[in-house]
């Protein structure tokens, strides 16, 4: 699920690698620089069919359906708890995870043309297509954190650029909130909160009950079966990542679904995996991190070399 010893030691070798091959040939940078681009426009191209078709998954079933509005792919139309009038998941299997590459590709493409490290031509055309692509997948949060991360790298000196990107960006945010088809007749919580308010319920439980250490990484989906009804506590017999199988009152072995193996809230989910302690220590880590990169950020750079490594720095 993305959070495992795992997922994260791999993560750990390749940003010490690459940050090894950049420290000896600073000069494939930029090289990187455009693979990034390439890969988020190819991305971005994936999605725009899917505008007009919404089975287009791009898959060996591509098209087939199992269910009503599921595809042979296991790729539900909405990807949500209840179903947006369309998917658009370019190349993955959740629209969210195309809107996070989306976001952070144009982030990038940003902060490469401001520091010239890619000229103006390549740069609009990167963006033409990341930007209505990202706005296509109906992301709010994807959205949210590009204008913010965009406002923070370009600063004031682009503001003329920026405003209109802003306003841009919190209109589409206010239509992605307003039109999500959970209560046509007012707006809700649940529409506001894309129906997640239940599962943060169930995680402040789940921290109460285990609140030093918590649960373990995928805390969220572990706690789950044991805080979803707290008036009792059902006897587990397999604990699996979607489903558990407990004694029913007949005696009898039955199997319920785990609607979500994350609480979508980042702190939340953090605080159930690790407890309270493991949390302090992670959120310490990186302002750490955060405080560590303005520190790279202030420098000056002298050579080309050494200004194209300390760039690559300032992102990680």
């Amino acid at each position: 699920m993305g959070d495992g010893w795992l997922y994260w030691l791999l993560i750990s070798i390749f940003s010490l690698t690459n940050r090894l091959l950049l420290k000896l040939h600073p000069e494939l940078f930029c090289c990187q620089i455009r693979g990034l681009l390439i890969g988020g426009a190819v991305v971005a191209i994936s999605v725009f069919p899917q505008v007009f078709n919404w089975q287009i998954d791009y898959t060996a079933t591509n098209g087939q359906l199992v269910a009503h509005e599921v595809l042979a792919s296991t790729i539900f139309r909405g990807q949500q708890p209840l179903a947006q009038p369309s998917k658009r998941i370019a190349l993955f299997s959740h629209r969210g995870h195309a809107a996070i590459v989306l976001a952070l590709t144009a982030v990038i493409c940003a902060v490469a043309w401001k520091r010239k490290l890619i000229s103006d031509r390549t740069s609009r055309l990167a963006l033409l297509l990341i930007l209505p692509a990202l706005l296509f997948t109906n992301t709010r949060t994807a959205v949210l954190s590009s204008i913010v991360a965009l406002f923070y790298l370009l600063g004031r000196q682009y503001y003329k650029q920026l405003i209109p990107a802003i306003f841009i960006g919190l209109l589409a945010i206010s239509a992605m909130t307003f039109t999500r088809p959970l209560d046509w007749n007012r707006v809700s919580v649940a529409q506001v909160m894309s129906s997640r308010s239940p599962l943060w319920e169930l995680a402040v439980r789940g921290i109460q009950k285990q609140p030093l250490f918590g649960w373990g990484f995928g805390g969220f989906g572990i706690a789950y079966p044991f805080v979803t009804n707290p008036n009792k506590v059902p006897e587990i017999v397999n604990l699996g990542q979607f489903s558990y199988d407990c004694i029913a009152p007949n005696g009898q072995v039955r199997t319920e679904i785990i609607p979500s193996y994350k609480a979508h809230n980042w702190i939340l989910d953090t605080a159930i995996s690790t407890g309270i302690l493991g949390a302090i220590a992670s959120f310490a880590l990186w302002g750490y991190c955060l405080h560590a990169r303005d520190r790279v950020a202030k420098y000056r750079f002298i050579s080309s070399g050494d200004r194209l490594f300390n760039f690559h720095s300032a992102l990680v």
